[in-house]
Formats: structure tokens, sequence, C-alpha cells
């Protein structure tokens, strides 16, 4: 057997600059991963908002066309033609014969002498035109006519 040697050596005693110096490591690996990590978060945010911004501008850009294809009907029905259309197929109306007789309006006497082409005279009117305004019984004669409403 061999003898039993005690050597004289010092216990080892746990280091604290060891965990001093873990504190430090760590410290200095989340001051270099902390900026990393916010930047990474950063883009990831501002990549999501321009893709929202993207469906925006998308979204605007087929708003406008549906407007302008929505003034451009519009513009359609309004038109004289459409109007008269809709009038003449859906409601019945018919247009008004020029011959036709409009009821409120009183015709004009004819004139004996043809020479007599100016203006009837506020003393030869009927008493149904000298109750109306000359300008009223002029444009009823004129619808009457046919001509411009």
């Amino acid at each position: 057997m061999t003898p039993l040697v005690i050597q004289n050596r010092p216990v080892r005693q746990p280091d604290k600059r060891g965990f001093s110096e873990a504190l430090k490591l760590l410290a200095l690996t989340f001051a270099v991963a902390a900026p990393f990590i916010l930047y990474v978060s950063i883009s990831a945010r501002m990549i999501q908002e321009e893709y929202r911004l993207s469906k925006l501008v998308e979204e605007r850009r087929l708003l406008g066309r549906e407007k302008d294809r929505l003034i451009l009907q519009r513009a359609a029905l309004l038109s004289p033609e459409s109007v008269e259309r809709t009038a003449r197929e859906k409601l019945g109306m018919v247009d008004e014969d020029p011959q036709e007789m409009t009821v409120g309006v009183v015709p004009e006497p004819k004139p004996e002498k043809p020479a007599a082409a100016a203006p009837t005279s506020p003393a030869r009117r009927s008493p149904a035109q000298k109750k109306a305004p000359k300008a009223t019984v002029q444009a009823a004669n004129r619808i009457a006519k046919g001509g411009r409403r």
C-alpha cells in the first residue's frame, strides 16, 4: 500500500471576480444586442406599415376609378336624350304636339292686317291678355307655336 500523503495545498475558495466578470459580460452583450433587437423590431414595424400604406394607396386608386366611372354614369343619365327616353319608356310621357292647345295659354288673336306685325297695344288685348303680363303671354305663345321653352 501506498502511504497516505497529505499535501499542503490551500482549499480553493469561490472566485468573486468571476461573478463580476460574468455580470460585465452580460451587460456588454445586452448593450450590443439591445440596439440590434430594437433595429430589427423597428424595421419589422416599418415593413408592416409600408404594406398597410400600399394597400391604402391601391384602395384609393380603385376608389378614384370608381368615382370617375360614377361621374360618367351620372353625366350619361342626366343627358337630355337619356331623360327623354326614361320619361317616354318608364313614365309613359309623350312629347307635346305643338298644334295641341296647352291649358292656361290664351292664343294670340291673328292680326287682321299684314302690316300689324308690331306688338299689340294694351288697348287691343283681350281681357285674359290684359290680366297676364306681356312677357308671360309671349312665352306661352312661343310654347304653343313649338318654340323654345
